[in-house]
């Protein structure tokens, strides 16, 4: 009796000691190998905790790079990660990479790739699959060959039931969780029409990609409104009017409030859509040209737009870091000028009539007029509005001396208090 006495004591003070830990409100980790490390994906489950995809390098010249999958808990703690290598390098380009987490909490990863013949042209594509449990363990990989010569830029997403969608080369792919090919539909669109996206909002199927004019330029961008039914509902196309080459238009993603009006969400070095792009020149040859600014297009839920923004400070890319929560907007961009020597990070926070509320610029500190370069790629907002940004650096985002002048790659939890305007 007594041994269960003192058993049950030390349970209880253990379970005690357990609820004491304090969930910290904001964090910075950073990480890498010996060489460049290039963060792909951030995502949250449904028990806040952080998954991050993307490529780390290693110790060995003869297998330099991997491929790796890492978990952190609410604390910012490592739960655990999986690492595995690449196929053939010199054949194989890995175009994409994709993160999603199901209504289960259970991950998926999908990489896209092209195999290149011995004249340096793509012969082929595949796309790997990787379904894990949230402990780690994982329960299935496949790999879908294409014999056509194309890159894989699109990415994955699930629909209501639960199933993955997919497009490859214009086909509107539906695979279940066992990773079975359950129906494939012709995606009728011409060839200069790519890079194409899926999304989903309430049933309605949303695909979303850039439009090329002959020398490949993205010079204008498109989305289509499907129902539940595959009846297209709306669509929506704008082409730029720029009188530099280089100029192009790009959308990254689409949001959606409360009363289902969308927010197209991307970046223009043009003036967009009766804008003016405000930036500094980001062309050598032709220094009229802008740069990049962010764009937004309000759409109501029947597709009418409502209306169009055009912001930033030139050289900015949008990527794909833009969440909405509680009626606002946040954006997640890189100043990436080319005359400018220290690129940093820029978040926007804006209301849902398109109006700015807050700029916060994120960078590592300059330490004795060394120049560092820290870009975004992802950012993910949790419950309680806190946001997770993730992206790359070859300073040191926390601080710490390094010794090499190599990226690595941080993730960084944001408290949403901090976030107000002024």
């Amino acid at each position: 009796m007594f041994k269960y006495l003192i058993l049950i004591i030390l349970l209880s003070s253990l379970f005690l000691i357990s609820c004491d830990k304090e969930i910290p409100k904001e964090y910075v980790i950073q990480f890498g190998g010996e060489w460049t490390d290039t963060p792909k994906s951030i995502k949250i489950d449904s028990q806040n905790n952080i998954y991050i995809l993307g490529v780390i390098s290693g110790d060995k010249e003869d297998d330099p790079y991997h491929i790796f999958l890492s978990k952190y808990n609410i604390y910012g703690e490592k739960v655990w990660i999986k690492k595995w290598s690449f196929e053939d390098r010199r054949q194989y380009y890995f175009r994409n990479f994709y993160l999603e987490i199901d209504k289960k909490d259970n991950i998926y990863i999908s990489i896209g790739s092209s195999y290149y013949n011995s004249e340096g042209r793509i012969k082929s594509s595949s796309r790997l699959f990787r379904k894990f449990k949230p402990n780690g363990e994982e329960i299935l990989t496949k790999k879908i060959e294409y014999n056509e010569s194309r890159y894989l830029y699109d990415n994955i997403t699930f629909n209501s039931e639960n199933n993955i969608i997919s497009i490859e080369n214009n086909k509107i792919n539906t695979i279940n969780d066992s990773l079975e090919l359950l129906s494939s539909k012709e995606y009728n669109k011409p060839e200069n029409y790519d890079n194409h996206h899926i999304t989903f909002n309430n049933d309605n199927m949303f695909i979303f990609g850039r439009i090329r004019n002959p020398k490949g330029k993205s010079v204008g961008i498109y989305y289509d409104k499907y129902d539940k039914d595959g009846i297209l509902k709306n669509e929506y196309e704008y082409f730029l009017n720029s009188p530099y080459d280089q100029s192009g238009v790009f959308i990254k993603k689409l949001l959606f409030d409360k009363n289902n009006n969308l927010y197209l969400i991307g970046s223009s070095d043009g003036d967009y859509d009766g804008n003016t792009n405000g930036g500094g020149s980001c062309d050598e040859d032709d220094h009229r040209a802008p740069c990049n600014d962010f764009i937004i297009t309000k759409f109501d839920s029947l597709g009418n737009k409502l209306w169009s923004t055009q912001f930033g400070d030139g050289g900015d890319q949008s990527y794909n870091g833009a969440v909405l929560y509680d009626e606002n907007i946040y954006i997640l961009g890189t100043e990436d000028n080319e005359y400018k020597y220290q690129p940093d990070l820029h978040l926007f926070k804006l209301n849902l009539n398109g109006e700015v509320l807050l700029k916060k610029i994120i960078e590592a500190p300059r330490d004795a007029g060394l120049a560092y370069s820290d870009k975004g790629t992802d950012m993910t907002v949790d419950d309680k509005g806190n946001l997770y940004i993730l992206g790359y650096t070859d300073g040191s985002m926390t601080g710490k001396k390094r010794t090499d002048e190599d990226y690595d790659i941080f993730f960084m939890k944001l408290d949403s208090s901090k976030l107000k305007a002024d």
